[in-house]
């Protein structure tokens, strides 16, 4: 295990204010697991585990994936979140409703490209 990824989880969670518990409910694992990364008593969690902690953590998944030794920042997985983040913004800081608000938004914008294209193809044939 990456040394200190334990401790680093563990001060994400409590900056956070979230318990082991709480974390735990939000991410879909269970907390005796969390204490149990956060003691070094368990490896690194797995990528697909590190994706559910990312969003209640606030934390980008690849920032979680390099802390745990699976990625090299030149093999960052590649997304548009973590560049707009890093010039504009601290998402840390973004309330969570507004993050889903984000999203909703963005799943609109893309449903009404899907109409647009599909629409065009109708035409074209």
């Amino acid at each position: 295990m990456p040394p200190g990824f334990g401790q680093y989880l563990r001060g994400l969670r409590q900056r956070r204010n979230l318990s082991q518990r709480q974390l735990g409910r939000l991410a879909g694992v269970s907390a005796a697991y969390i204490s149990e990364v956060e003691r070094g008593v368990r490896g690194v969690p797995s990528p697909k585990i590190l994706e559910k902690l990312a969003r209640p953590l606030r934390v980008e998944y690849n920032e979680l994936m390099r802390q745990a030794g699976y990625l090299k920042i030149e093999q960052e997985l590649p997304t548009f979140a973590p560049k707009v983040a890093e010039r504009y913004i601290d998402v840390t800081d973004i309330p969570e409703g507004t993050i889903k608000a984000i999203e909703q938004i963005v799943e609109e914008i893309r449903k009404e490209r899907r109409a647009r294209q599909e629409k065009r193809d109708l035409q074209e044939e």
